[in-house]
């Protein structure tokens, strides 16, 4: 006998479960194994989750300890490179648009990580 299906949660369900700012498309990630897969970076006030495309957390980088935020051309393509205190993690993206996916998730994960100082009056 079969059980009853699992209900698949969506991107936003899973993007609530986990407090998230917003999500980016992550290009394809490499598990610590080395498998390819289907990548989406989940951003929060103080962290980026990977996620996998069965929107299990893969990697967890603090923002407070993000070393390196870096999108850099590969060839005809680009990655996105995040590092911390834990080893590295590239994103591949291809195609057209493989630049500006890229500079978009650089640029929104940069933007929480270079938050303005706090003015004192």
């Amino acid at each position: 006998m079969i059980g009853p299906e699992r209900r698949k949660i969506s991107v936003d369900e899973r993007a609530r479960e986990l407090g998230a700012l917003v999500v980016l498309d992550g290009g394809q990630g490499r598990t610590p194994e080395g498998k390819k897969f289907a990548a989406r970076l989940v951003l929060g006030t103080d962290r980026v989750w990977v996620l996998d495309s069965d929107l299990r957390v893969v990697r967890e980088f603090l923002l407070a300890r993000l070393q390196t935020l870096q999108a850099v051309p590969a060839g005809s393509d680009w990655k996105l490179c995040l590092a911390g205190d834990q080893p590295a993690a590239e994103f591949l993206y291809e195609g057209v648009f493989a630049e500006h996916l890229a500079r978009v998730a650089e640029a929104t994960i940069g933007s929480r990580v270079h938050r303005e100082l706090t003015v004192i009056p």
